[in-house]
C-alpha cells in the first residue's frame, strides 16, 4: 500500500493486466432484456461491470453483452457468469 498527500493507494496485485475498453458496453439481462450495467474491462480471468444497483455476491447471471455494429443490426454475445465480488465506486 502506497500514501500519496494523505490518500491510501493499494497495490494490484494482479497477475493478468486488464484490458480497458475503448467505450463501455452495454450488459443485459438475457431473459428480461433489463439493463445489468457497462462492462469496463476485461481480463483471462473475468470481467468488471459497471452497474447503478449493486450485483449480489454469488449469483449466477445470463447476460448479454450488446456488440458495435457497422451496419446497424443489433448482435448480441451471449454468456454466463458468477458474480465474485461488488463495491460501491467512490
Amino acid at each position: 500500500m502506497h500514501t500519496i498527500k494523505g490518500v491510501r493507494i493499494m497495490k494490484d496485485k494482479r497477475r493478468l493486466k486488464r484490458r480497458h475498453l475503448i467505450y463501455y458496453l452495454q450488459v443485459t439481462d438475457r431473459s428480461t432484456g433489463a439493463l445489468i450495467g457497462f462492462l469496463v474491462n476485461i481480463s483471462p480471468q473475468g470481467i468488471m461491470i459497471m452497474s447503478e444497483h449493486p450485483l449480489p455476491v454469488g449469483k449466477q447471471f445470463n447476460l448479454q453483452l450488446l456488440l458495435p455494429s457497422t451496419t446497424g443490426e443489433k448482435e448480441y454475445l451471449q454468456f454466463d457468469a458468477l458474480s465474485k465480488w461488488c463495491k460501491q465506486s467512490i
